[in-house]
Parts: structure tokens; C-alpha cells; sequence
């Protein structure tokens, strides 16, 4: 969990750049765009409990890391939507090793591992 006041600055600008979702690149030809994004880490919902709780977990190593973002788009033409590069993504965070994505559509569903290396999702 970020410490420092950088460090929790940082964190909220990742944040924002996250929930901003400029980094999705699906085909040009779908002509899609954001509707809606929500972003969640373990470390931001742990910054909202009360400091109460702080005590019970006092010498607990702190290993949060996930974070949790669901995108909704919208496609003008989506019989043409074939691939999502999240290159961006890993170029923006170069400490993100692994993405774990879960897409759903109105005819299907999958899921896949992205990394830097291979960081483009195959919708078809």
C-alpha cells in the first residue's frame, strides 16, 4: 500500500488514468467507445474503513495488488469488433505483469491472460 504522500499521489492518478480508460484500443472498424468504467483496489477500499480497524491487523504484511475494473462500451458497429490491444495498459504500468480479463457480449463470453508480451484480447 502506498506510504509516502507520492506514493499515495501516484496511486491516485493511476487510479484516474485506470477509470479514464484512454488505453482501450479495440479495432478501428467497430467504432466503439467508453460508457461507463469502475476501478477498485484492495488498497482504496482499505483507505475508507476507519482507522479503528488499523489495531486488529497491526504486523500483517500488507500484500495487496489486485485491481479490479469493469469497462462498458459501446460499438457503432459491433459484427466488426474483433480484437482489444491493451499494449497502452502495459506501456502506462510497466509494473503490471498479468491481466486477467473477463469480457461478455450479447452472443458470447471468454476470458484470457494478457501480458506485456501478448497484450492483445481476441474477441472472436
Amino acid at each position: 500500500a502506498p506510504a509516502s504522500d507520492a506514493e499515495k499521489t501516484l496511486f491516485a492518478e493511476s487510479m484516474v488514468a485506470l477509470e479514464s480508460g484512454v488505453f482501450l484500443a479495440f479495432n478501428a472498424e467497430a467504432a466503439c467507445t467508453l460508457l461507463e468504467a469502475e476501478v477498485d483496489s484492495a488498497y482504496a477500499e482499505a483507505a475508507d474503513q476507519d482507522h479503528a480497524d488499523e489495531a486488529e491487523h497491526e504486523g500483517e504484511a500488507e500484500t495487496h495488488s489486485d485491481i479490479d475494473a469493469a469497462y462498458s462500451v459501446r460499438c457503432e458497429n459491433p459484427a466488426q469488433l474483433s480484437t482489444l490491444d491493451l499494449s497502452g495498459l502495459f506501456a502506462q504500468f510497466p509494473n503490471f505483469a498479468e491481466l486477467r480479463v473477463q469480457w461478455v457480449s450479447d452472443t458470447a463470453q471468454s476470458a484470457q491472460d494478457l501480458t506485456p508480451g501478448a497484450a492483445v484480447l481476441e474477441l472472436r
